[in-house]
C-alpha cells in the first residue's frame, strides 16, 4: 500500500475500494481499472484536495448537463394532443430519436425516447421508417408549435410508452 501514502480519508477509502472491487467492476463492464486509473484518481484527489470536493464538482457538472439536456418544461404538459400521419423523416439516435410526420400542409417533429429505451420497449428503427403510418400522443413545445414531446407512439396497432 505504499502507493497510497499520499492519500488520506475518503481518497484512501476510494482507492482501496477500487483495488478490492476492480475485478468485479471490470467483470460487469462498470469500470476499466488499471494502475494508471489508480494514479489518475490519486492525481485528481490531490488536485482537488479532497474527494468530497472532487465528487461535488462531478455531481454538479452531471447535474448541469442533465438540466441542459432535459428542458421538458418548455412543453405544455397541461394539454395532451394526438396526431396521426405518415413518417417523412426519422432518426433512431442519441440523445433522443425523432420522427417527422406529414399532416397535410403541416409537418410535425416528434421527439421520442433514447434509442435504448425504444428498443427495450419494442420500437425498432423499422417501425418508424419513412412511410410508416403512426399515431403519436404528447405535448407541444410552447415556443416551437411544430415540435411535440411524444409520450407514446402507436405503430401497427401497438401502443408503446416512451416515458
Amino acid at each position: 500500500m505504499s502507493d497510497e501514502k499520499n492519500l488520506h480519508g475518503a481518497g484512501l477509502v476510494l482507492v482501496r475500494f477500487l483495488k478490492l472491487n476492480a475485478g468485479h467492476l471490470i467483470g460487469h463492464g462498470v469500470l476499466v481499472c488499471t494502475d494508471n486509473t489508480i494514479n489518475f484518481l490519486k492525481a485528481l484527489c490531490s488536485m482537488y484536495k479532497s474527494v468530497k470536493k472532487f465528487f461535488s464538482f462531478f455531481l454538479c457538472s452531471f447535474y448541469l448537463q442533465a438540466m441542459a439536456h432535459h428542458g421538458w418544461s418548455e412543453y405544455d404538459q397541461t394539454n395532451l394532443v394526438k396526431f396521426s400521419g405518415a413518417v417523412t423523416q426519422s432518426g433512431y439516435e442519441h440523445p433522443h430519436g425523432f420522427i417527422t410526420l406529414s399532416l397535410g400542409e403541416r409537418t410535425l417533429t416528434a421527439v421520442l425516447a433514447p434509442p435504448f429505451r425504444m428498443e427495450n420497449r419494442g420500437l425498432t428503427p423499422a417501425n418508424i421508417a419513412v412511410g410508416a403510418q403512426v399515431v403519436v400522443e404528447g405535448y407541444i413545445n410552447r415556443s416551437k408549435p411544430n415540435e411535440l414531446r411524444a409520450e407514446r407512439i402507436i405503430v401497427n396497432g401497438k401502443a408503446i410508452e416512451l416515458r
